[in-house]
């Protein structure tokens, strides 16, 4: 990945001078605060145009956790679906009292 360097440098400092108008009491700008947030956000857009050049979606879904296993599913951490998630989530009532977790499809 190319980042411009200059680029995030100056945000860096826009958003440090920011945060010392902000802060009560503090006479200097926090460029470490600055640069935190102008690479995330470099990094943000950067990841966004590949997904976008690439055509890339990503979805995720709620499926059974023995069922994303055995298929070997990129799945997240699994918790036992309620009848707040059927209500809430959307989980299918036939889930309730199984375990579940989130499934993530490219």
């Amino acid at each position: 990945m190319k980042y411009n360097k200059s680029e995030i440098m100056k945000r860096a400092w826009e958003i440090a001078r920011n945060v010392k108008s902000v802060k009560q009491g503090f006479d200097k700008p926090d460029l470490s605060h600055g640069l935190e947030w102008a690479w995330k956000e470099a990094k943000d857009t950067v990841r966004k145009n590949d997904v976008q050049q690439k055509g890339f979606t990503y979805k995720r879904y709620i499926e059974k956790l023995d069922i994303a296993e055995s298929k070997g599913l990129n799945h997240g951490r699994a918790w036992v679906a309620t009848e707040y998630h059927i209500e809430t989530k959307g989980v299918n009532p036939a889930y309730e009292g199984e375990y579940i977790c989130y499934v993530y499809a490219a």
